[in-house]
Protein backbone atom coordinates (compact mmCIF):
# COMPACT_ATOMS: atom_id res chain seq x y z
CA UNK A 1 0.00 0.00 0.00
CA UNK A 2 1.31 3.46 -0.96
CA UNK A 3 -0.57 6.73 -0.73
CA UNK A 4 -0.93 8.15 -4.24
CA UNK A 5 0.66 10.07 -5.76
CA UNK A 6 4.06 9.03 -4.34
CA UNK A 7 6.74 8.37 -6.96
CA UNK A 8 9.40 9.72 -4.60
CA UNK A 9 9.70 10.22 -0.86
CA UNK A 10 11.69 12.84 0.95
CA UNK A 11 12.80 13.28 4.55
CA UNK A 12 14.07 16.38 6.24
CA UNK A 13 15.67 16.65 9.57
CA UNK A 14 17.37 19.43 11.47
CA UNK A 15 21.08 19.00 12.12
CA UNK A 16 21.87 20.72 15.43
CA UNK A 17 24.37 19.60 18.05
CA UNK A 18 24.62 17.39 21.09
CA UNK A 19 27.54 19.31 22.54
CA UNK A 20 28.88 16.82 25.04
CA UNK A 21 29.27 14.30 22.22
CA UNK A 22 31.16 16.69 19.91
CA UNK A 23 28.56 16.59 17.15
CA UNK A 24 29.15 19.62 14.91
CA UNK A 25 26.52 22.24 14.17
CA UNK A 26 26.31 20.92 10.61
CA UNK A 27 27.04 17.72 8.73
CA UNK A 28 29.79 18.52 6.24
CA UNK A 29 31.49 15.15 5.73
CA UNK A 30 28.94 12.52 6.83
CA UNK A 31 29.84 8.86 7.30
CA UNK A 32 27.21 6.16 6.65
CA UNK A 33 27.55 2.68 8.19
CA UNK A 34 25.15 -0.26 8.53
CA UNK A 35 23.97 -0.82 12.11
CA UNK A 36 21.72 -3.81 11.37
CA UNK A 37 21.09 -5.40 7.99
CA UNK A 38 18.87 -8.12 6.55
CA UNK A 39 19.57 -9.72 3.17
CA UNK A 40 16.12 -11.34 3.21
CA UNK A 41 13.52 -8.54 2.97
CA UNK A 42 10.67 -10.92 2.13
CA UNK A 43 10.24 -12.30 5.66
CA UNK A 44 10.18 -11.10 9.27
CA UNK A 45 11.86 -13.26 11.90
CA UNK A 46 13.15 -12.36 15.35
CA UNK A 47 16.65 -13.08 16.62
CA UNK A 48 20.11 -11.62 16.79
CA UNK A 49 21.43 -9.28 14.14
CA UNK A 50 22.55 -11.36 11.18
CA UNK A 51 19.82 -13.93 11.84
CA UNK A 52 16.72 -11.74 12.18
CA UNK A 53 15.04 -10.54 8.98
CA UNK A 54 12.88 -7.51 8.22
CA UNK A 55 11.66 -5.49 5.27
CA UNK A 56 10.77 -1.88 4.55
CA UNK A 57 10.74 0.66 7.40
CA UNK A 58 8.74 3.90 7.35
CA UNK A 59 8.67 4.57 11.10
CA UNK A 60 11.60 4.48 13.54
CA UNK A 61 12.46 5.91 16.97
CA UNK A 62 15.45 5.69 19.32
CA UNK A 63 14.95 5.41 23.10
CA UNK A 64 18.23 6.52 24.76
CA UNK A 65 17.57 5.41 28.35
CA UNK A 66 17.32 1.73 27.39
CA UNK A 67 19.42 2.05 24.21
CA UNK A 68 16.56 0.67 22.13
CA UNK A 69 15.42 1.23 18.56
CA UNK A 70 11.73 0.82 17.76
CA UNK A 71 10.65 0.47 14.14
CA UNK A 72 7.53 -0.45 12.20
CA UNK A 73 7.52 -2.60 9.10
CA UNK A 74 5.23 -0.79 6.73
CA UNK A 75 3.69 -3.75 4.89
CA UNK A 76 3.93 -6.33 7.70
CA UNK A 77 1.71 -4.75 10.38
CA UNK A 78 4.35 -5.06 13.11
CA UNK A 79 6.30 -2.88 15.50
CA UNK A 80 9.66 -4.36 16.45
CA UNK A 81 12.45 -3.49 18.89
CA UNK A 82 16.24 -3.72 18.66
CA UNK A 83 18.15 -3.87 21.95
CA UNK A 84 21.43 -2.21 20.97
CA UNK A 85 23.13 -3.70 24.05
CA UNK A 86 22.67 -7.21 22.62
CA UNK A 87 21.61 -6.54 18.98
CA UNK A 88 18.57 -8.75 19.60
CA UNK A 89 15.47 -8.01 17.49
CA UNK A 90 11.99 -8.86 18.79
CA UNK A 91 8.41 -8.25 17.64
CA UNK A 92 6.47 -6.32 20.29
CA UNK A 93 3.21 -5.46 18.45
CA UNK A 94 1.33 -7.13 15.59
CA UNK A 95 1.46 -10.43 13.75
CA UNK A 96 3.34 -9.98 10.46
CA UNK A 97 0.23 -9.39 8.35
CA UNK A 98 -2.01 -6.51 7.30
CA UNK A 99 -5.75 -7.08 7.07
CA UNK A 100 -7.75 -3.87 6.94
CA UNK A 101 -10.82 -5.55 8.39
CA UNK A 102 -9.02 -7.05 11.39
CA UNK A 103 -7.32 -4.01 12.95
CA UNK A 104 -7.87 -4.00 16.69
CA UNK A 105 -6.44 -2.71 19.94
CA UNK A 106 -4.89 -5.16 22.40
CA UNK A 107 -1.76 -6.24 24.22
CA UNK A 108 1.44 -6.73 22.22
CA UNK A 109 1.18 -9.28 19.44
CA UNK A 110 -2.57 -9.64 20.02
CA UNK A 111 -3.06 -6.16 18.54
CA UNK A 112 -3.51 -5.78 14.79
CA UNK A 113 -2.15 -2.88 12.72
CA UNK A 114 -2.54 -1.43 9.27
CA UNK A 115 0.32 0.39 7.55
CA UNK A 116 2.44 2.35 10.08
CA UNK A 117 3.82 5.49 8.42
CA UNK A 118 5.34 7.58 11.22
CA UNK A 119 6.27 7.18 14.90
CA UNK A 120 7.28 9.37 17.87
CA UNK A 121 8.06 8.76 21.54
CA UNK A 122 5.90 10.95 23.78
CA UNK A 123 5.04 11.55 27.45
CA UNK A 124 1.33 10.73 27.61
CA UNK A 125 0.69 8.75 30.79
CA UNK A 126 2.24 11.31 33.16
CA UNK A 127 5.21 9.18 34.17
CA UNK A 128 7.62 12.05 33.47
CA UNK A 129 9.35 10.12 30.71
CA UNK A 130 8.61 9.52 27.05
CA UNK A 131 6.74 6.35 27.80
CA UNK A 132 4.50 5.87 24.76
CA UNK A 133 5.04 5.15 21.08
CA UNK A 134 2.52 7.13 19.03
CA UNK A 135 2.15 6.14 15.39
CA UNK A 136 0.07 6.80 12.27
CA UNK A 137 -1.87 3.71 11.19
CA UNK A 138 -3.28 3.92 7.66
CA UNK A 139 -5.23 1.68 5.32
CA UNK A 140 -6.92 2.35 2.01
CA UNK A 141 -10.15 3.30 3.77
CA UNK A 142 -9.11 5.35 6.81
CA UNK A 143 -6.32 6.72 8.98
CA UNK A 144 -5.89 6.62 12.73
CA UNK A 145 -3.36 7.76 15.30
CA UNK A 146 -2.63 5.00 17.79
CA UNK A 147 -0.25 4.48 20.69
CA UNK A 148 1.68 1.76 22.54
CA UNK A 149 2.14 2.11 26.30
CA UNK A 150 5.69 0.76 26.58
CA UNK A 151 5.20 -0.28 30.23
CA UNK A 152 2.38 -2.69 29.33
CA UNK A 153 2.63 -2.99 25.52
CA UNK A 154 -1.07 -2.11 25.40
CA UNK A 155 -2.10 -0.71 21.99
CA UNK A 156 -4.98 1.79 21.95
CA UNK A 157 -6.46 4.23 19.43
CA UNK A 158 -5.59 7.82 20.37
CA UNK A 159 -7.44 9.68 17.59
CA UNK A 160 -9.73 7.99 15.13
CA UNK A 161 -11.31 6.86 13.17
CA UNK A 162 -10.61 8.25 9.71
CA UNK A 163 -13.40 10.67 8.81
CA UNK A 164 -14.44 12.84 5.88
CA UNK A 165 -14.56 15.77 8.32
CA UNK A 166 -11.67 17.14 10.40
CA UNK A 167 -12.80 17.92 13.94
CA UNK A 168 -10.74 19.72 16.59
CA UNK A 169 -11.42 19.75 20.33
CA UNK A 170 -11.02 17.28 23.22
CA UNK A 171 -9.19 14.23 21.91
CA UNK A 172 -12.15 11.94 22.59
CA UNK A 173 -14.24 14.02 20.16
CA UNK A 174 -11.54 14.83 17.60
CA UNK A 175 -11.29 13.12 14.24
CA UNK A 176 -8.59 12.79 11.57
CA UNK A 177 -8.96 12.55 7.80
CA UNK A 178 -5.63 11.66 6.15
CA UNK A 179 -2.93 11.73 8.85
CA UNK A 180 0.55 11.41 7.35
CA UNK A 181 3.51 12.33 9.59
CA UNK A 182 4.12 13.10 13.28
CA UNK A 183 6.59 15.25 15.24
CA UNK A 184 6.91 15.70 19.00
CA UNK A 185 8.28 18.48 21.21
CA UNK A 186 9.33 17.20 24.67
CA UNK A 187 9.87 20.80 25.71
CA UNK A 188 6.21 21.69 25.10
CA UNK A 189 4.80 18.14 25.45
CA UNK A 190 2.96 18.67 22.19
CA UNK A 191 2.64 16.51 19.09
CA UNK A 192 2.25 17.97 15.60
CA UNK A 193 0.91 16.12 12.59
CA UNK A 194 -0.04 16.72 8.98
CA UNK A 195 -3.61 15.79 8.10
CA UNK A 196 -5.14 16.32 4.66
CA UNK A 197 -4.43 20.04 3.98
CA UNK A 198 -3.67 21.08 7.56
CA UNK A 199 -1.02 20.99 10.26
CA UNK A 200 -2.59 20.03 13.57
CA UNK A 201 -1.45 19.78 17.18
CA UNK A 202 -2.17 17.59 20.21
CA UNK A 203 -1.48 19.26 23.57
CA UNK A 204 -1.00 16.43 26.06
CA UNK A 205 -2.32 16.88 29.61
CA UNK A 206 -0.47 14.54 31.98
CA UNK A 207 -2.21 15.66 35.19
CA UNK A 208 -5.50 13.88 34.57
CA UNK A 209 -7.06 16.46 32.25
CA UNK A 210 -8.10 16.10 28.63
CA UNK A 211 -5.71 16.09 25.69
CA UNK A 212 -6.76 18.77 23.17
CA UNK A 213 -6.44 18.81 19.36
CA UNK A 214 -6.32 22.05 17.34
CA UNK A 215 -5.24 23.30 13.89
CA UNK A 216 -2.13 25.52 13.64
CA UNK A 217 -1.82 25.87 9.85
CA UNK A 218 -4.13 25.48 6.89
CA UNK A 219 -7.30 26.75 8.52
CA UNK A 220 -8.35 28.34 5.23
CA UNK A 221 -7.48 25.33 3.07
CA UNK A 222 -10.33 24.43 0.77
CA UNK A 223 -11.87 21.02 0.42
CA UNK A 224 -12.51 19.48 -2.98
CA UNK A 225 -10.81 20.75 -6.12
CA UNK A 226 -8.53 23.77 -5.92
CA UNK A 227 -6.49 25.45 -8.64
CA UNK A 228 -3.08 24.65 -7.19
CA UNK A 229 -1.30 26.58 -9.93
CA UNK A 230 -2.22 29.91 -8.37
CA UNK A 231 -0.39 31.81 -5.64
CA UNK A 232 -3.56 31.86 -3.53
CA UNK A 233 -3.48 28.06 -3.29
CA UNK A 234 -0.47 28.24 -0.96
CA UNK A 235 -1.33 31.49 0.80
CA UNK A 236 0.85 32.33 3.79
CA UNK A 237 -0.60 33.82 6.95
CA UNK A 238 -1.81 32.91 10.44
CA UNK A 239 -3.55 29.58 10.88
CA UNK A 240 -7.01 30.89 10.08
CA UNK A 241 -5.87 32.40 6.75
CA UNK A 242 -3.07 30.09 5.58
CA UNK A 243 -3.66 27.49 2.88
CA UNK A 244 -1.78 24.24 2.36
CA UNK A 245 -1.87 21.84 -0.55
CA UNK A 246 -0.36 18.43 0.26
CA UNK A 247 1.59 18.65 3.54
CA UNK A 248 3.44 15.46 4.45
CA UNK A 249 6.69 15.44 6.46
CA UNK A 250 6.96 17.56 9.60
CA UNK A 251 9.54 18.30 12.30
CA UNK A 252 9.86 20.62 15.30
CA UNK A 253 13.09 22.13 16.63
CA UNK A 254 14.12 22.83 20.21
CA UNK A 255 13.69 26.58 19.55
CA UNK A 256 9.96 26.10 18.81
CA UNK A 257 9.91 26.19 15.02
CA UNK A 258 7.86 23.70 13.02
CA UNK A 259 9.05 22.86 9.51
CA UNK A 260 6.83 20.97 7.11
CA UNK A 261 6.93 19.87 3.50
CA UNK A 262 4.12 21.03 1.21
CA UNK A 263 3.68 19.96 -2.42
CA UNK A 264 2.06 21.81 -5.31
CA UNK A 265 2.05 21.13 -9.07
CA UNK A 266 4.33 24.16 -9.45
CA UNK A 267 6.82 23.07 -6.80
CA UNK A 268 7.49 21.27 -3.54
CA UNK A 269 8.16 23.75 -0.73
CA UNK A 270 9.42 23.71 2.84
CA UNK A 271 7.35 26.00 5.08
CA UNK A 272 7.69 27.04 8.70
CA UNK A 273 5.56 27.97 11.72
CA UNK A 274 6.87 29.97 14.70
CA UNK A 275 5.20 28.40 17.75
CA UNK A 276 6.27 31.28 19.96
CA UNK A 277 3.92 33.59 18.06
CA UNK A 278 1.17 31.70 16.33
CA UNK A 279 -0.18 34.91 14.80
CA UNK A 280 3.03 34.94 12.76
CA UNK A 281 2.31 33.88 9.18
CA UNK A 282 3.14 30.44 7.88
CA UNK A 283 6.14 31.31 5.75
CA UNK A 284 8.30 29.54 3.15
CA UNK A 285 11.85 28.46 3.90
CA UNK A 286 12.39 27.38 0.32
CA UNK A 287 10.41 27.80 -2.88
CA UNK A 288 13.11 27.16 -5.42
CA UNK A 289 11.70 23.89 -6.78
CA UNK A 290 14.91 22.01 -5.96
CA UNK A 291 12.91 19.00 -4.78
CA UNK A 292 11.88 18.01 -8.27
CA UNK A 293 8.19 18.42 -7.52
CA UNK A 294 8.05 15.33 -5.31
CA UNK A 295 4.55 15.02 -3.82
CA UNK A 296 5.80 13.25 -0.70
CA UNK A 297 8.13 14.61 1.97
CA UNK A 298 9.27 12.90 5.16
CA UNK A 299 10.77 14.89 8.04
CA UNK A 300 12.54 14.25 11.32
CA UNK A 301 14.47 16.51 13.67
CA UNK A 302 17.70 16.25 15.64
CA UNK A 303 19.50 18.62 17.98
CA UNK A 304 19.73 19.98 21.51
CA UNK A 305 18.40 22.88 23.56
CA UNK A 306 21.73 24.69 23.21
CA UNK A 307 21.44 25.49 19.50
CA UNK A 308 18.94 26.71 16.96
CA UNK A 309 18.39 25.03 13.61
CA UNK A 310 21.23 25.56 11.16
CA UNK A 311 20.78 22.89 8.52
CA UNK A 312 17.98 20.93 6.90
CA UNK A 313 18.89 17.62 5.28
CA UNK A 314 16.69 16.31 2.49
CA UNK A 315 16.80 12.62 1.73
CA UNK A 316 15.40 11.63 -1.65
CA UNK A 317 14.42 8.03 -1.05
CA UNK A 318 13.97 6.69 -4.56
CA UNK A 319 16.96 8.68 -5.79
CA UNK A 320 19.20 7.41 -3.00
CA UNK A 321 20.64 10.80 -2.07
CA UNK A 322 20.71 13.18 0.89
CA UNK A 323 21.17 16.92 0.38
CA UNK A 324 21.36 19.87 2.76
CA UNK A 325 20.02 23.41 2.96
CA UNK A 326 21.71 26.11 5.04
CA UNK A 327 18.98 27.76 7.13
CA UNK A 328 21.17 30.70 8.11
CA UNK A 329 20.98 32.05 4.55
CA UNK A 330 17.34 31.48 3.60
CA UNK A 331 17.11 33.93 0.67
CA UNK A 332 19.86 32.04 -1.18
CA UNK A 333 19.36 28.59 0.30
CA UNK A 334 20.20 26.04 -2.34
CA UNK A 335 20.62 22.32 -1.86
CA UNK A 336 24.05 20.64 -1.76
CA UNK A 337 24.40 16.89 -2.29
CA UNK A 338 25.93 15.26 0.82
CA UNK A 339 25.32 11.50 0.50
CA UNK A 340 24.32 9.01 -2.16
CA UNK A 341 24.42 8.95 -5.92
CA UNK A 342 21.00 10.08 -7.23
CA UNK A 343 20.45 6.66 -8.77
CA UNK A 344 16.94 5.25 -9.06
CA UNK A 345 18.04 1.89 -7.58
CA UNK A 346 21.29 1.39 -5.71
CA UNK A 347 22.89 -1.48 -3.84
CA UNK A 348 23.56 -0.71 -0.20
CA UNK A 349 27.10 0.51 0.46
CA UNK A 350 28.72 2.09 3.51
CA UNK A 351 31.06 5.02 3.06
CA UNK A 352 31.66 8.74 3.41
CA UNK A 353 29.52 11.32 1.66
CA UNK A 354 28.63 10.58 -1.94
CA UNK A 355 30.46 7.24 -1.79
CA UNK A 356 27.63 5.88 0.39
CA UNK A 357 24.70 4.11 -1.27
CA UNK A 358 21.12 3.63 -0.07
CA UNK A 359 18.90 0.71 -1.05
CA UNK A 360 16.02 2.45 -2.81
CA UNK A 361 13.99 -0.48 -4.07
CA UNK A 362 11.29 0.34 -1.49
CA UNK A 363 9.62 3.59 -0.50
CA UNK A 364 10.42 2.77 3.11
CA UNK A 365 12.84 4.97 5.01
CA UNK A 366 12.77 6.80 8.32
CA UNK A 367 15.18 8.76 10.53
CA UNK A 368 15.73 9.26 14.25
CA UNK A 369 18.39 11.05 16.31
CA UNK A 370 20.70 9.12 18.66
CA UNK A 371 21.04 11.60 21.51
CA UNK A 372 23.49 9.58 23.61
CA UNK A 373 26.30 9.73 21.07
CA UNK A 374 25.12 12.13 18.39
CA UNK A 375 24.36 11.08 14.87
CA UNK A 376 21.26 9.53 13.31
CA UNK A 377 19.69 6.18 12.54
CA UNK A 378 18.09 5.71 9.14
CA UNK A 379 15.68 2.86 8.49
CA UNK A 380 15.46 1.75 4.87
CA UNK A 381 14.58 -1.41 2.96
CA UNK A 382 16.09 -4.27 4.99
CA UNK A 383 18.59 -2.19 6.97
CA UNK A 384 19.11 0.37 9.69
CA UNK A 385 21.98 2.70 8.86
CA UNK A 386 23.94 5.02 11.15
CA UNK A 387 24.97 8.51 9.99
CA UNK A 388 27.51 10.67 11.79
CA UNK A 389 30.12 13.30 11.00
CA UNK A 390 33.46 11.79 9.99
CA UNK A 391 35.53 14.95 10.31
CA UNK A 392 37.28 15.78 13.63
CA UNK A 393 35.17 18.15 15.72
CA UNK A 394 35.91 20.78 18.34
CA UNK A 395 36.53 19.77 21.93
CA UNK A 396 33.24 19.40 23.82
CA UNK A 397 34.58 21.70 26.51
CA UNK A 398 34.30 24.62 24.07
CA UNK A 399 30.54 24.13 23.61
CA UNK A 400 27.85 24.54 26.31
CA UNK A 401 26.52 21.20 27.52
CA UNK A 402 22.87 20.42 26.73
CA UNK A 403 20.62 17.92 28.49
CA UNK A 404 20.19 14.98 26.08
CA UNK A 405 16.83 14.11 27.59
CA UNK A 406 15.43 17.41 26.30
CA UNK A 407 16.59 16.84 22.73
CA UNK A 408 13.85 16.16 20.18
CA UNK A 409 14.07 12.95 18.13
Amino acid sequence: YTEKPAPMLFMLWWAGAAAQHSLPLQFNDPLVTTEVGSDNVESSTDGLSGVATFGGIQAIEFEPAENMIYFAEFERGTIRAIDLKTNNITTIVGENSVDESSRRDGIGTNARLGFARSMVLANITGSGTRDSLVFVDRTMSDGRIRMVDLSTMNVTTLIGYGSAIITDGPIEQASVKIPRQLAYSPKRNEMYFTDDRRVRRVSFNTTGGTHVVDTIAGGASLSGQLDLNTEDAYRDGPSSRSRLSYPTGICVTANDTVYFYDHFPIGAYIREIDLRNEDTPVTPVNRTGIFGGSPEGRLAVAGSEAFGASQLLISAMFLGSISSINLTDKPQNGAILLMGDNMIISERQDGAGTNARFQTASNAMALTYRTTVGGMFAGENGAIRYITESLPTASPTTIPTADPSSSPT
